[in-house]
């Protein structure tokens, strides 16, 4: 559990908690060139396109959209006096650092408000469980964000996206109470998640670098059903 390793999409979450903290829930978030720019995982919603804050988590969390993440960060850069993109992510930047350092995050590293992996940037699945603990104490909102199998985020524009949540297991296990997903070099990667042990105590699972996470998550989830029923 102190092993650094990359956090992948899980990262997300850090930067969902910084832009709900930093920004209105009105804030209008653009997705910009630049933020099309960071590549892999893309929304379908093109340059230009206008979402509220929650809706933009919504498309950072629910699909993975790095897009999504790295407009939100852009939209706190800019709120924070950033004067092009380049100057806001490195403003998130900063952000990132100083947030994870309060909540107690002491053996992990942020470096992009995306999880793409970069050199420097790892956590541990024991920091990545506190950072869970934390949402879940101090934003649950957020949390259910993350919890829809499907649902859609509306645009400015007037335009609707269909989101198909990246977690299998949601719809296998109603219970659980938020996730988040990430993916490693091609491979399924991470997995982060809250679970009902028993109606007053909530699991926090984090897997990292794994080949299968939806197996470990789905052994895991049934052991806790077993364990605490």
């Amino acid at each position: 559990e102190n092993k650094p390793l990359p956090p992948a999409s899980i990262a997300k979450l850090l930067t969902a908690l910084i832009a709900r903290e930093e920004l209105g829930r009105d804030e209008r978030i653009e997705i910009s060139a630049s933020a099309k720019a960071v590549g892999e995982k893309q929304s379908p919603a093109p340059v230009g396109e206008i979402f509220r804050r929650d809706e933009a988590i919504r498309l950072a969390l629910i699909e993975s959209a790095n897009d999504a993440a790295a407009a939100l960060a852009e939209a706190v850069g800019r709120r924070r006096g950033g004067f092009s993109p380049q100057h806001r992510l490195k403003i998130f930047q900063v952000l990132l650092a100083e947030r994870a350092a309060q909540i107690g995050l002491e053996s992990s590293r942020f470096q992009n408000p995306t999880g793409i992996d970069e050199k420097g940037q790892s956590a541990t699945s024991r920091d990545l469980a506190k950072l869970l603990e934390y949402l879940w104490q101090n934003d649950q909102e957020l949390l259910r964000l993350t919890r829809s199998v499907q649902t859609s985020a509306r645009s400015e524009q007037g335009r609707e996206y269909l989101l198909k949540n990246t977690n299998a297991l949601l719809a296998e296990f109603p219970a659980i109470r938020a996730s988040k997903t990430g993916t490693v070099d091609e491979e399924p990667g991470t997995l982060a998640l809250l679970y009902p042990a028993r109606p007053d105590r909530i699991a926090v699972i984090v897997i990292l670098k794994s080949p299968d996470k939806f197996g470990d998550g789905r052994t895991l989830l049934r052991w806790l059903e077993q364990t605490f029923p």
